[in-house]
């Protein structure tokens, strides 16, 4: 594992995200970082968030591995699907826990979990980032943008 490639942007999103969603409990936390990604996205005409802000970008790099492993390609299909039931379980959580700001955040906080669990777990046995590269939600919204010029 290395740690020594995080950039100080990396660092810094990660500790915020961490101090707004731990310290703090804001479960709209994670909204305010969507609404930054697109907004960086928009201006720079680049991921710019994803490889300089992600939270879960910081992590994955953070725990890194040297070796060379394959690369996971999967269907259209299955990446459609991931970016569906994403957005679905968002709404559905908000939804049924809007009531209570308390257990509204835990249920935020243990999806944000699973995810990150996912990822660290998809790049043990594929390429780093591979949950970036292959599966994040959001980043499939960024690179639309991206691509209709938005």
């Amino acid at each position: 594992m290395t740690n020594d490639k995080l950039k100080n942007t990396q660092i810094a999103s990660l500790g915020i995200m961490f101090f707004l969603m731990c310290g703090l409990r804001m479960w709209f936390a994670i909204f305010l970082y969507f609404i930054f990604g697109i907004t960086l996205t928009i201006i720079t005409k680049k991921r710019t968030y994803c490889a300089n802000f992600c939270p879960l970008g910081a992590l994955s790099d953070a725990f890194s591995f040297k070796e060379n492993k394959k690369f996971l390609k999967l269907p259209k299909s299955i990446q459609y699907l991931t970016f569906i039931v994403f957005f679905l379980y968002i709404f559905f959580i908000l939804y049924y826990n809007w009531g209570n700001i308390f257990l509204l955040w835990a249920e935020l906080f243990k999806f944000i979990l699973f995810i990150v669990f996912i990822a660290l777990t998809l790049q043990v046995f594929y390429k780093n980032r591979t949950w970036c590269t292959t599966l994040c939600p959001m980043g499939k919204i960024y690179k639309g943008i991206i691509k209709y010029k938005i």
